[in-house]
């Protein structure tokens, strides 16, 4: 579950008069508005209260999620947790420490704990965008030409980002999982966030944990050419957003999706997909190696949206049957991706098999053939699917015409020795 909460919440998508519907947490920018004006603006409008933060951990472990990833802080600058670096931080503010609440509930429910920490910050006056290629409010531009604000010195600001980030570490501990965001081509890794002395401090506080490869300007967009496979130096792992790679990535990789089109909370959009939708997503980015990453966007007081809760625990529910298929599985081993489903695999000696669409004729096909002793159940009710294999052409063939369906996916699990794949010229 990723977990968009901050002072954009509160704004819901409107400043100004103006409503904004997609990823709103960029409203700041797409506003224009100096950060004096935003403060302003946002802060009587975000009341968030005691609590919330374990209903979006609870939910994460109803619908299946084995880890969480919370903003810290969003490129509007705004820290969600007590700092003495800075005091636009949402202690100092409405005294609910929001990241103190939710390590809390990650500890309680046996949640692994990540962290969305932006390395742009909008209001910080040490942050010096100039040159870098990074989007910023046109307001904070006009109020330096007017001698309102100025551009500070970058290097302090580099260890402004690395004391909060020390105290996120320290205050807030086990940091499992780091989110970094974003970097572009000119402006990246050390020259413009001293990248390696984050990564060591991360590592030293725990060794264990990981990360994303954004300190460095990464191929994560299709806007890019394409998603890519970055050097390990740069990060444990690719983070695909709002796409996922048709082929998967030749590594570790995680594809992120909103529930709605914008991470952030919206009172108005309400373009919700359907968990039929999202569960075939879930699928298809494990068939190909992938992880999930699936977001909900709070309200203002930190309450989940009601479609958001409804969407989460459906998933939950189809996972609770079907989420052996899932959970520590390895990608498709096929060389070819079937039309009416995917397929996972769990060591040597059995497969998934998802099943989107039933054939007219009731009868599924696959490429491949056991050996030894082979057994299909369909998962859940462990019910007997019938079978029959061709080893002159490489193919098995599952009956499955009287079997009821799915809506979002039928899994038929497979238990056979050794899997001998069909293989093209």
């Amino acid at each position: 579950m990723f977990i968009h909460y901050g002072l954009y919440s509160g704004l819901a998508g409107e400043i100004q008069g103006k409503k904004y519907k997609g990823c709103v947490e960029w409203i700041m920018q797409y506003s224009g508005v100096d950060s004096e004006t935003y403060a302003r603006e946002a802060l009587p409008r975000f009341k968030p209260k005691r609590g919330k933060a374990e209903t979006w951990v609870k939910l994460a472990k109803e619908a299946g999620c084995v880890y969480t990833i919370l903003t810290s802080r969003h490129h509007e600058g705004f820290n969600m947790f007590d700092s003495k670096f800075s005091d636009f931080n949402v202690k100092t503010t409405k005294g609910v420490d929001i990241v103190k609440e939710y390590a809390e509930a990650c500890k309680k429910y046996g949640m692994k704990a990540g962290y969305y920490f932006s390395l742009l910050d909008w209001s910080h006056p040490d942050y010096d965008p100039t040159g870098s290629g990074i989007s910023y409010p046109k307001g904070n531009y006009e109020a330096q030409k007017q001698g309102r604000r100025q551009f500070g010195n970058h290097e302090k600001y580099k260890d402004y980002l690395y004391n909060i980030f020390n105290e996120l570490l320290t205050s807030y501990a086990p940091v499992d999982l780091v989110w970094w965001d974003f970097s572009q081509p000119g402006f990246q890794g050390d020259k413009a966030w001293n990248a390696t002395a984050l990564m060591k401090n991360l590592f030293e506080k725990n060794p264990k944990a990981i990360q994303n490869n954004r300190l460095y300007h990464s191929a994560n967009h299709l806007s890019e050419g394409g998603i890519r496979v970055t050097p390990a130096w740069k990060g444990d792992y690719s983070t695909a957003e709002h796409h996922i790679p048709a082929t998967g990535i030749n590594g570790d990789w995680e594809a992120c999706q909103t529930l709605n089109g914008t991470w952030g909370y919206s009172a108005d959009n309400q373009e919700w997909k359907t968990s039929q939708a999202l569960i075939r997503e879930l699928i298809d980015t494990v068939s190909r190696g992938g992880n999930f990453l699936l977001n909900i966007g709070p309200m203002p007081d930190g309450s989940i949206p009601p479609e958001s809760i409804r969407i989460f625990k459906e998933i939950g529910f189809w996972m609770k049957k079907n989420g052996e298929a899932i959970y520590g599985t390895r990608a498709n081993p096929l060389n070819i991706e079937l039309t009416w489903g995917r397929l996972t695999r769990k060591g040597e000696d059995i497969t998934y098999i998802f099943v989107y669409d039933k054939p007219d004729n009731g009868e599924l096909t696959i490429p491949c053939s056991f050996e030894g002793d082979v057994k299909a159940v369909l998962l859940g009710g462990e019910k007997t699917v019938n079978m029959s294999q061709d080893k002159k052409s490489n193919t098995t063939t599952f009956y499955i015409k009287n079997m009821k369906m799915d809506t979002a996916a039928t899994v038929i699990k497979v238990m056979g020795k050794r899997m001998i794949h069909k293989r093209s010229a």
